[in-house]
Order: C-alpha cells, then sequence, then structure tokens
C-alpha cells in the first residue's frame, strides 16, 4: 500500500509541472535501522550500524571494536538494555577487564546518558535534506553523519557539556 503525500506535508521540497501540485509517493512501511555509538569527552566517536535488535554477540562485536582502537582502558557507560547485562556480555566482560570497564546509568535516566545527544542530532541530520525512503538510503546517510561527526571533534565534545552528563568530564 502506498500513502501519497503533497511536499509541502512532508517538508521536503519538490519539483513538479508547471500548475500542477508536487506529489511525493512513500511507502506505508518505513525504512529502519539501529547504530550503536561510542563517544568521549575528548571528541572521539565510533558507531556500528545493524539491521536486526540488539544481542549480546553485537555488544561483544563493538567492545571488541572499541578496545582494539584505544589505546587505553575504556569507560563505557551502558544503559539498562537487558542485551547489556547477560551471562556472555558478563564473562567477556571478566575476560577484558583490563581494557574495558562498564558502568551502569540508574533506570529511566536517559538526559544522563552523552550518547542520547548524539542521538538526537543524528536525527536531525539525518531527517534533514533529501528523503531517505529505503533502508539503504538511511544507512547511507547514518553513516555519513558519522564520518562528518569524527572530522568536527569539537561538536562530540558539545554533547558533554550538558549540565546532567557533567559527571563525565
Amino acid at each position: 500500500m502506498k500513502r501519497v503525500f503533497k511536499a509541502r506535508q512532508t517538508g521536503c521540497g519538490a519539483y513538479g509541472p508547471k500548475g500542477m501540485t508536487p506529489v511525493l509517493k512513500v511507502t506505508a512501511k518505513r525504512a529502519h535501522i539501529s547504530m550503536i555509538s561510542a563517544i568521549t569527552n575528548e571528541g572521539k566517536a565510533q558507531s556500528m550500524v545493524y539491521r536486526e535488535a540488539m544481542t549480546q554477540k553485537k555488544l561483544i562485536v563493538f567492545m571488541n571494536r572499541l578496545i582494539r582502537h584505544t589505546l587505553r582502558k575504556v569507560y563505557l557507560i551502558l544503559d539498562n538494555l537487558k542485551s547489556h547485562y547477560g551471562k556472555n556480555v558478563t564473562g567477556w566482560l571478566t575476560k577484558y577487564k583490563e581494557e574495558i570497564a562498564i558502568f551502569s546509568l540508574p533506570s529511566y535516566s536517559p538526559e544522563m546518558n552523552p550518547d542520547e545527544y548524539l542521538n538526537s542530532d543524528l536525527k536531525t541530520g539525518v531527517h534533514s535534506g533529501t528523503y531517505a525512503g529505503t533502508e539503504s538510503d538511511l544507512k547511507h546517510k547514518t553513516q555519513f553523519f558519522m564520518r562528518m561527526l569524527v572530522k568536527r571533534p569539537h561538536r562530540v565534545k558539545n554533547y558533554f557539556r550538558h549540565p546532567t552528563v557533567s559527571y563525565t568530564r
């Protein structure tokens, strides 16, 4: 099933023949991807885009990437997602306790998570400009935004300036 929107309703710019209202055809099913990211108060950012739900295995793959690309010990702040604290993750953390340490946020406190400020910025960046109608477009725009962040460490540092995140300095 396809829904038809006038371009003005979507916030996208569009052109059409003279005298005719531009129409943007979109599917009812929205594209969806997931991303896990880690940022530092020094302005560094790393991310991993994936399609399925977050699992313990995916988190371990991401944490392996973090410790492989970092010269000193990683201190990772995690929210209370169930897959962040499973048996496999706990066992992996025990094995790599010299390279990485995990800190948990209190329940229902996204404002204390610096990564949530990145998520907000990412959504604004991805949903501006051209419409990302497919999963491939959405993935491309997400990766483009994250590459831009890597080149602009001052922008990442600004996520840590919020008073509720001052504990990370």
